[in-house]
């Protein structure tokens, strides 16, 4: 049993203190997903619940503990999920709770704050700063700090996932857990070294925003100046010392991964799973996407630990699934929406177009040319595996793509960058139109000269001259990355 600050017999004893609501949240095998991350895959969903994460597991602790023998107001630190779980659990036991937190934290957290009844306070700065401004209204009013993470309650909650996984029926080896301050990590961690000591506990945190795995490898505290990343859940910068002690005896790794995967993670769940998540909820997936070997044929449990995420801020990370609203338009690139028809034939159904694919040699090139033009990138993917080599017919396949999806989400391109096997040219990048077999990709725009202009910038070159399609479309031919033909119309009023 590992000598962690964390009790197991109060752990044990935690789920009678805990709204049911919170308890025995779900655990199912996601076949949709193993097909393409190519291990076998367990979701433990941790948003199916009032407060959308897993925080709420910790807060019934901390408000029942209050409720019973201490002040009647607590205040918190919180990048929205510890906020909004600490005024469900405080309004159900008749306590003032106060969360400070960043103004630049997510809009739909912090009104779900506001809904639930707590005082909010809000900083011009990041997680750590609001955790400074809490801990001085502590001091000045009297009243109980709550220290996500610190706070042993925060801990042993989370530990009750741990606790279940532990009891369930489903056999696995690797467990993937968001690092952030370090709760849901020493918490799960915790139970699982208790009772499957073989399972491995890998963390995982987002490259830009790297204090607590850092502090792992180094085995000390490691802070940093800023944060940079999507994750706003586990964007902390300066460790504490007692969680890193408790992790250091629970995590058998502590692992880094890059924004696009987070967003390809998001997608994903998206995708296969049917589940909406914020970018910390991805962080497992993203873990798969960037080492598939080391994850083929084991059994992996990711926890999904949160779902509040502003919606309009996730449409522009990962666009709209086919059949959904995609982002607003920025008045760049259109595409008309027709009418959408299915085709049977001998009882084949032709469901839609889904993407066209474009082979890059300069991907960085290629997606900020698109960018420009109005598309939306969806987030890089590294992709190989034998299933790769099988579908596409080379062996060795190593490729990195990024989807670039149209602001109605109806258009997509995938542009697609080979690592190996080594590129092959076909037709020469300044094929003439006439070229057969040539790609040509249109857009519709609102002004095709100024599109024309922007294009320039990133290598655009007109083919031939703007010109007019009767009183209708102006219309042009220009080259874009790797040769391709983007063909601009603008309709005329």
């Amino acid at each position: 049993m590992p000598a962690t600050r964390l009790d197991t017999a109060r752990i044990r004893a935690a789920p009678r203190m805990i709204d049911s609501v919170f308890l025995d949240s779900p655990l199912y095998r996601c076949e949709a997903l193993e097909a393409v991350l190519g291990c076998a895959l367990s979701i433990k969903l941790e948003t199916a619940n009032p407060v959308r994460s897993f925080k709420g597991r910790g807060t019934e602790l901390v408000a029942g503990l209050l409720a019973e023998s201490g002040p009647r107001a607590a205040v918190c630190a919180s990048a929205g999920n510890l906020g909004q779980a600490l005024a469900w659990s405080g309004r159900g036991r008749g306590l003032d709770v106060t969360v400070v937190a960043s103004r630049f934290a997510p809009a739909a957290k912090l009104d779900r704050i506001r809904a639930l009844d707590a005082r909010l306070e809000l900083v011009d700065g990041d997680f750590d700063m609001a955790r400074e401004r809490a801990a001085a209204i502590a001091r000045h009013d009297g009243i109980r700090l709550v220290e996500d993470s610190l706070h042993i309650e925060t801990c042993e909650g989370a530990a009750t996932i741990g606790l279940e996984l532990v009891d369930s029926a489903t056999p696995f080896d690797t467990v993937l857990i968001a690092l952030g301050g370090g709760a849901l990590a020493t918490g799960v961690g915790h139970m699982l070294k208790t009772f499957a000591p073989g399972v491995e506990v890998i963390c995982v945190q987002p490259s830009g925003a790297p204090a607590m795995t850092r502090s792992w490898h180094r085995r000390r505290v490691v802070t940093t100046e800023a944060t940079d990343t999507i994750a706003d859940g586990v964007a902390g910068r300066r460790p504490i010392p007692e969680v890193l002690d408790d992790l250091l005896l629970v995590a058998d790794d502590a692992v880094l991964v890059e924004e696009a995967s987070i967003i390809a993670g998001m997608r994903m769940l998206l995708d296969h799973a049917g589940l909406v998540v914020e970018p910390s909820a991805a962080l497992g997936i993203a873990a798969l996407l960037e080492d598939r070997a080391r994850f083929a044929d084991r059994h992996v449990v990711t926890i999904v630990c949160g779902g509040n995420v502003d919606m309009d801020a996730y449409h522009r990370w990962i666009g709209a699934a086919p059949g959904h609203r995609g982002a607003r338009s920025r008045g760049r690139a259109l595409i008309p929406r027709a009418r959408q028809r299915t085709s049977r034939r001998r009882g084949m159904t032709l469901q839609r177009m889904d993407h066209v694919g474009i082979v890059v040699d300069d991907l960085d090139a290629a997606v900020a040319f698109f960018t420009e033009l109005g598309m939306e990138p969806g987030g890089r993917m590294p992709v190989q595996g034998q299933w790769v080599d099988r579908v596409v017919g080379l062996d060795g396949v190593e490729v990195e793509i990024e989807m670039m999806r149209t602001p109605d989400g109806h258009g997509a391109l995938e542009l697609t960058k080979f690592h190996a096997p080594d590129l092959i040219s076909g037709a020469p990048d300044d094929a003439p139109p006439n070229t057969l077999g040539l790609r040509r990709v249109m857009f519709a725009v609102d002004d095709i000269r100024d599109t024309v202009d922007r294009l320039r910038a990133h290598g655009g070159e007109l083919i031939g001259e703007i010109d007019r399609f009767e009183d209708l479309f102006l219309l042009c031919y220009l080259r874009g990355p790797a040769g391709v033909i983007v063909a601009l119309a603008e309709q005329l009023r």
